[in-house]
């Protein structure tokens, strides 16, 4: 028994050493692939950037503090273990010598017992656990006592992971915000800390620069970014009277702006704010099996005391031993590292085991329309002509001057003129005029590709079918661009946004499922309803305001549905937090992916289907593993009275228990892996790179 039990203290020593060593490891990887989920589009030219350095290394400092204090406790651990083991083999006085380092790894135990008895007035486990060891060690089971303070020190380990992983960590939007501003004093530019910014003051941004604060244009034209912000994957032009955010990018022109908000009164902040004050709810939401054990602790207590009186301190111990809490947390611990794994595999990023759980109860799914259902590139489906210019002559223009630009409507251009096997023209003198267009010579013609107000403020004639054109693309939701020539209107290209490929498929599974499936836009109706029509979807919300999202997601909640909103922008953040189970996709705005529970790293919506699979997989799991640890517990209590069964067979059994629940909440994990072998030797091919491991090589 006791070269037995030196196995499994080597064996756990070992996992909690290797732990340790990767601990920093995992946490660097998760802090890279939020690096990567929050792209900030920033020009060279940016003013500097403000980074926390006093959180990073607290961070830091806190990390090396957990870790020195970790390698003391497994030091200890393998001294004190070894003396015990020792005594029961050879020299039993060298047993006695374990007791100083057995009470000093349960040190956090007594002093909690203490805490919670003395001051809370309220049982717990730790008493529970501080009247266990302590028996044993004075009955002289020093071998086992340390078994069962092994399976303490992993527990404790594993919890804290789990902990430290279900930490939003709600992004400080400030830290991407620049630190000084140009403001116009006097009739001069002078550049000012961002704190020094006041109510009413004018600013200047210019091309590249962040925007410090929110205001409204009083000079000035300009091309922004608020893809941060709001999740719109295409540029928005603003001009005098429009409102610009705080946390957006001036891409190209320059403007004047009239502070009208500063610091945390901005909308950036405020969502910021409204995310940090809801943090420690999901925290207390995914631990809440310790507080459901806590209250079987009372129960045990009394039992063993009506044992320890009619057959003696063995059985009573016997008893205790039967309580699961700490065999039970290390199992289901397991299982959510198993599946967090599971799902890293398939492309899914699982911020916290709970998601899963909740994963379950969902009867509601709500999309965003914009960047979730469509794609940020869009396409064109038609060209219009003027003057007798054709179709091809006007896209293989617009697509020569925009080969060389890299926003989504360049893209669409250029995709489509490939398609239609055109060859591109080298243009020269090309420039961005603040007008909101591109313009550019091609064999002695001068070529302008902008929207319809670049050609209205050149003063070009505009056909009346273009502005009915203009008002049909309005109403339907699609974007039109126009490209003149020689400054006359020569043709238009219509761009709609292009519905994902998998969207279909992937709504055709989620209705077979018994799901109830809406869709929120800020779009008009008419193109909301077009696109719920095409894919079969009866519920859809359009021209919804941002802060109206959450309401939506409150609305259904409170009408007893179990709702996952997947989204994608800051605007969609309090949705994200309101809802039973947010998702977002990879390259969405930092705020939308710091704030969902799961990141659909390959931006395909079939991992939505993925997800649902694996929630049904872990329920089955954590049932499976959970019997494998209760029916032992059960097994302890009805043998607790059995004479020949006694103390050391009773933490042999629980032995058995833990290494059976380990391994069938691994189960999974093994099953997928060797399904991979499988179809790499028959494809003869050596299995490619999970995307976990991809993650932390980036």
């Amino acid at each position: 028994m006791a070269f037995i039990t030196l196995a499994v203290l080597s064996f756990a020593g070992g996992l909690l050493y290797s732990k340790d060593k990767s601990n920093n490891k995992g946490v660097s990887v998760i802090k890279r692939a939020q690096k990567q989920l929050a792209p900030i589009k920033a020009h060279k030219n940016s003013l500097k950037i403000f980074t926390d350095e006093s959180d990073n290394s607290e961070d830091t400092e806190q990390a090396l503090a957990d870790k020195r204090e970790l390698k003391k406790t497994l030091t200890i651990f393998a001294g004190s273990s070894t003396l015990a083991i020792g005594g029961s083999l050879f020299f039993p006085p060298l047993a006695l010598l374990s007791i100083p380092g057995a009470v000093y790894l349960l040190r956090d135990v007594y002093i909690n017992t203490g805490k919670t008895l003395v001051k809370g007035r309220k049982l717990s486990v730790d008493p529970l656990m501080a009247i266990f060891t302590t028996s044993m060690l004075f009955q002289g089971y020093f071998v086992v006592s340390h078994f069962f303070i092994s399976l303490y020190i992993l527990n404790r380990q594993l919890v804290k992971r789990v902990r430290q992983e279900s930490k939003k960590n709600i992004i400080d939007v400030f830290r991407d915000q620049p630190r000084t501003a140009w403001t116009i004093i006097d009739g001069s530019e002078i550049e000012l800390p961002v704190e020094q910014i006041q109510e009413g003051d004018i600013i200047v941004v210019k091309t590249g620069e962040s925007i410090p604060v929110d205001g409204e244009i009083i000079s000035g034209f300009a091309s922004i970014d608020q893809h941060m912000l709001t999740g719109e994957s295409q540029p928005t032009e603003k001009t005098e009277g429009d409102t610009v955010f705080a946390c957006t990018v001036l891409l190209t022109g320059a403007v004047q702006i009239k502070v009208e908000k500063t610091g945390e009164a901005t909308a950036s902040a405020r969502i910021g704010q409204i995310l940090n004050d809801t943090v420690d709810f999901k925290t207390q939401k995914q631990l809440w099996a310790e507080r459901f054990t806590d209250q079987t602790v009372l129960p045990t207590l009394g039992l063993s005391a009506i044992t320890l009186a009619l057959a003696g301190p063995i059985p009573a111990l016997i008893v205790i031993n039967s309580h699961f809490r700490y065999r039970l947390t290390l199992a289901t611990s397991t299982c959510a590292l198993t599946f967090l794994n599971l799902a890293a595999q398939k492309g899914l990023l699982l911020k916290s085991g709970v998601v899963l759980e909740n994963m379950q109860t969902v009867d509601t799914v709500v999309f965003d329309k914009t960047g979730t259902l469509t794609l940020e590139t869009p396409h064109v489906v038609n060209v219009s002509t003027f003057d007798s210019w054709d179709a091809n002559t006007i896209v293989g223009l617009a697509a020569s001057i925009e080969a060389r630009q890299s926003h989504p409507v360049a893209k669409a251009i250029c995709s489509h003129a490939e398609s239609l096997d055109l060859t591109l023209e080298e243009s020269v003198d090309a420039s961005y005029q603040i007008g909101y267009g591109l313009v550019a010579s091609i064999d002695a013609k001068q070529i302008q590709v902008g929207s319809l107000r670049y050609a209205k403020q050149q003063g070009l004639t505009i056909p009346d079918a273009l502005l009915e054109q203009e008002a049909h693309c309005h109403e339907v939701g699609n974007s039109l661009i126009v490209v003149s020539i020689n400054n006359s209107i020569a043709g238009a290209i219509e761009l709609q946004a292009t519905l994902r490929e998998e969207t279909e498929s992937v709504i055709k599974a989620l209705r077979e499922q018994g799901l109830s499936l809406h869709i929120i836009s800020g779009d008009h109706p008419a193109p909301t309803k077009m696109l719920a029509n095409t894919l079969g979807i009866d519920n859809y919300h359009a021209e919804v305001l941002p802060e109206n999202k959450a309401a939506i997601i409150k609305q259904l909640q409170d009408e007893g549905r179990s709702v996952c909103f997947i989204g994608d922008g800051i605007n969609d953040a309090i949705a994200l937090k309101e809802a039973a189970v947010s998702v977002s996709l990879r390259g969405a705005s930092s705020v939308a992916t710091d704030t969902a529970e799961v990141i659909l790293m390959d931006q395909d919506l079939n991992r939505l289907c993925d997800l649902f699979q694996l929630a049904k997989e872990y329920d089955q799991n954590v049932t499976t593993t959970s019997r494998m640890i209760t029916v032992p517990s059960v097994m302890n209590l009805a043998l607790a009275f059995v004479p020949q069964f006694g103390l050391t067979a009773s933490m042999s059994l629980s032995a058995a228990s833990v290494l059976a629940g380990f391994g069938s909440s691994m189960m999974p994990l093994l099953k997928h892996q060797q399904q991979l072998n499988s179809d790499a030797e028959e494809s003869d091919i050596t299995p490619s790179t999970p995307p976990a491991n991809r993650l932390e090589t980036t």
